[in-house]
């Protein structure tokens, strides 16, 4: 589980049961690059005494955050996790930043215009993520190369992109805008496919 706001931290929690799993890769990849301190000896000793207490038995999650991560200077606003335990953080700094839970240090930084609202990894190729920003422009990010692959602008009266996703395995990707529309556009290129109207009946945006 990761959490963000406004502290502009990122906090990763582990199940209980998964401790020793992502404990096991997080050291295995210090062990090889970056050694092992004595202060984290000291707080593996800790953790082993509240595993081991039988107070700590019916917790789901572990008492604390497996790891914090720190870095944007603002807000954070959105999270998007990979099926290789990658993290997106996206903030009102106006950047993404990438992380992976091996290591300790943010991986490479995805800088825009504008506060950047939403981030989602591609489902099937977590090389590619989509981010949306209230400058109205949804770009799809090539990770390796740093740099953006494609990008398109919303139409109509309110840019304001606050909500972008991938759907359909990655086949589109989907932003929301200010005004309540969805509107679809094919991963591919990027192309305008179709848009859905949600807004509500009642209201100032009726």
């Amino acid at each position: 589980l990761a959490t963000a706001g406004q502290d502009g931290i990122l906090r990763i929690w582990v199940l209980r049961d998964k401790y020793s799993y992502f404990n096991d890769m997080r050291r295995r990849y210090q062990v090889e690059h970056e050694g092992i301190t004595e202060a984290q000896v000291e707080q593996d000793e800790i953790t082993q005494t509240y595993l081991n207490s039988p107070d700590s038995r019916g917790h789901i999650f572990m008492d604390r955050p497996f790891l914090t991560y720190t870095g944007h200077t603002s807000d954070l606003l959105d999270i998007s996790w990979s099926n290789n335990f990658f993290i997106l953080t996206s903030s009102m700094d106006k950047t993404v930043r990438l992380w992976h839970i091996s290591r300790k240090e943010c991986l490479c930084v995805f800088q825009h215009i504008d506060f950047v609202t939403a981030i989602g990894f591609h489902p099937r190729n977590d090389k590619f993520f989509i981010s949306g920003s209230l400058d109205g422009k949804i770009r799809l990010w090539n990770i390796p190369d740093k740099k953006v692959a494609l990008w398109t602008e919303v139409d109509g009266p309110s840019k304001l992109i606050t909500a972008a996703n991938f759907c359909s395995m990655g086949k589109f990707a989907v932003v929301g805008t200010y005004d309540g529309r969805c509107i679809f556009y094919s991963t591919d290129q990027l192309k305008y496919h179709t848009t859905i109207d949600v807004r509500s009946t009642r209201g100032k945006n009726s």
